[in-house]
């Protein structure tokens, strides 16, 4: 009976994940799905032309300004080697494995900490929700964020559990290398080494100098948003930044997720208040593992806010509700529902089942209200594909002539077969058809735009306006509207604010 029972158990545990994956099949494309994704293939195209030193240089260069994603590289050349082609739906399908291990470790900490293994199935419930992956659909996204949560996950299980072993704090040190918000880790990571009396507390902290030292030698970062708002308003909309990202899983609304991240600061805040009271605590350690990750994540959200909100504005709120954050905010909800476990296990009115019952609810909301958002990001990345592989550029991003080269004549990769199908590949079109064809595919591409981003058109084509009002410099304000605004709309837009804008244009 009782082996029935795991099985059954098991059984619940794998369909979230089931379900996930087969999502993963049927709506990724062997597609860059965003500009930031060819850059793997600019790595991997000159890796064997270049000296070990200038490998070395670009595997740890600098990525958007301020991120050094040596992490995702050095996989994505590993796999090139052993593979030889370059399969973006593949290397997707792989990464998203590491929310399988994510669940394992979860797993072992239930097990240590003597919890009713039927949690498991919320935590799967919750880790693998549509809307919370979203962001694991495209490449860069799956192998910085996702590989971020893992790496958060293990170090925190092995600093606790195992602070005899050295492997943590290695994996700690190699965090800033997956992602920038490892650099906050390895901070406060460093002070709990030393309020623990570890051994390693000295060590850690000179290699932690050495790896902030070596992450900034050539930093410049990212000026383009800089602005004069004053700083009691930076502060204001920093703070409101936070508490919209930590609020972003359960509400796409900027005026309802600040007020969901109000009250779970206050949970967490009580948490920690119990945790560090000695009287009601029966067993810290248990609680300190979901604290580690909450203050990691608070931490995270409080980097993002600093680099998105507190310089652009109110309008920039709405920039933390993406799908790219949204992965921090659903790994959010199985961290307090840890806690909420823990809070209430020793209750009579907290059995094992009952908690299951939010979980599996937030799970069908999820799925429901997912499944148009995962058909546009699929006819989305389609439009590109085909713009790229008929008239060799993109529909949605800028696609370089470097990029275009690198998609259809480095031989790193091959054009999936449904795109050449869709988009007549093999037949012989005549140029004035071509003309004719890229009319009207320009035309439909323009339609659909339209159609998908219709909701959010008006909030960034708004702050756009704004900015030139104020005669803000406009560059990064363009940058996010031409993301989901075609050029008509821009222009009609700024055209609305008259001569306002001409001056620093």
């Amino acid at each position: 009976m009782a082996k029935q029972r795991n099985i059954f158990l098991g059984v619940l545990i794998l369909i979230p994940a089931v379900i996930h994956f087969f999502l993963l099949n049927k709506f990724v494309v062997n597609f860059p799905s965003w500009g930031d994704d060819i850059i793997y293939l600019d790595l991997i195209e000159k890796f064997d032309k270049i000296s070990w030193s200038e490998r070395l240089g670009n595997i740890f260069a600098f990525h958007s300004y301020i991120h050094r994603i040596a992490f995702s590289r050095t996989l994505l050349v590993l796999y090139y080697k052993m593979i030889g082609i370059i399969n973006f739906k593949v290397i997707i399908m792989l990464a998203n494995l590491q929310s399988i291990a994510i669940l394992w470790i979860i797993f072992r900490y239930l097990k240590r900490e003597q919890m009713s293994t039927w949690y498991l199935v919320g935590v799967s419930i919750l880790l693998f929700s549509v809307n919370g992956n979203l962001d694991n659909y495209g490449l860069i996204g799956v192998l910085q964020h996702l590989s971020s949560i893992l790496f958060l996950v293990l170090i925190s299980y092995g600093l606790i559990y195992k602070s005899s072993h050295i492997w943590p704090l290695i994996m700690a040190l190699l965090y800033p290398f997956v992602s920038t918000e490892g650099l906050v880790f390895i901070l406060w990571a460093s002070c709990y080494l030393f309020f623990t009396k570890s051994k390693f507390r000295v060590t850690f902290v000179l290699l932690m100098v050495l790896i902030f030292v070596f992450y900034f030698h050539d930093y410049v970062g990212d000026h383009s948003n800089i602005s004069k708002t004053d700083y009691v308003e930076k502060i204001y909309l920093f703070v409101k930044g936070i508490l919209v990202y930590l609020g972003s899983s359960l509400k796409h609304n900027v005026a309802i997720a600040w007020m969901i991240g109000v009250f779970i600061i206050a949970y967490c805040a009580q948490f920690l208040w119990q945790t560090i009271s000695e009287k009601s605590v029966s067993k810290p350690s248990a609680r300190l593992f979901p604290l580690f990750l909450f203050v990691q994540t608070l931490m995270t959200g409080a980097l993002i806010a600093i680099g998105r909100v507190s310089d652009g504005g109110e309008a920039a709120l709405q920039v933390l509700l993406a799908d790219r954050f949204y992965t921090y905010g659903a790994f959010l909800l199985v961290i307090l529902y840890i806690m909420l476990v823990i809070d209430l296990k020793n209750k009579a009115i907290m059995k094992p089942v009952y908690g299951l019952i939010p979980a599996v609810l937030f799970g069908i909301f999820s799925f429901s209200n997912a499944q148009k958002r995962l058909y546009d990001l699929k006819n989305r990345v389609q439009l590109d594909a085909s713009n790229a592989f008929l008239f060799k550029k993109s529909a949605n991003y800028i696609l370089t002539s470097r990029d275009s080269y690198l998609l259809s004549n480095a031989g790193l990769y091959h054009f999936p077969y449904e795109i050449n199908d869709l988009t007549l590949g093999k037949l012989k079109i005549a140029d004035g058809q071509k003309l004719t064809l890229e009319k009207q595919y320009q035309i439909d591409m323009l339609n659909n735009l339209h159609q998908t981003n219709g909701d959010k058109v008006n909030l960034y084509l708004s702050d756009l306006q704004d900015a030139a009002i104020k005669n803000e410099n406009l560059f990064a304000h363009l940058m996010e509207a031409t993301k989901i605004c075609s050029l008509g709309q821009i222009t009609s837009a700024l055209f609305q604010v008259g001569g306002q804008y001409r001056r620093n244009m």
